[in-house]
């Protein structure tokens, strides 16, 4: 929900799913807490479904900022 919720200069629709999937590789280097690749692996299949979810929302955002950014034809 973090990713959908900050203001990001790229966006594309399965960001979060994206972040869930480096954070699962990461935790296997980085371990500190037993059983952290399970919570890490059950993260992405949620995201997943969230990111399915939000995509409506992430089009309209995407298409907001293109026409914030396009500029208006004078004339």
């Amino acid at each position: 929900m973090k990713v959908h919720l900050n203001d990001h200069d790229i966006l594309h629709p399965y960001l979060g799913t994206k972040s869930a999937v480096k954070n699962f590789i990461r935790s296997f280097s980085d371990f500190y807490l037993y059983g952290q690749q399970v919570v890490m692996a059950t993260d992405v299949p949620f995201c997943f479904i969230a990111d399915t979810l939000l995509f409506p929302y992430d089009l309209m955002v995407k298409l907001r900022r293109h026409q914030r950014q396009r500029p208006v034809p004078s004339g």
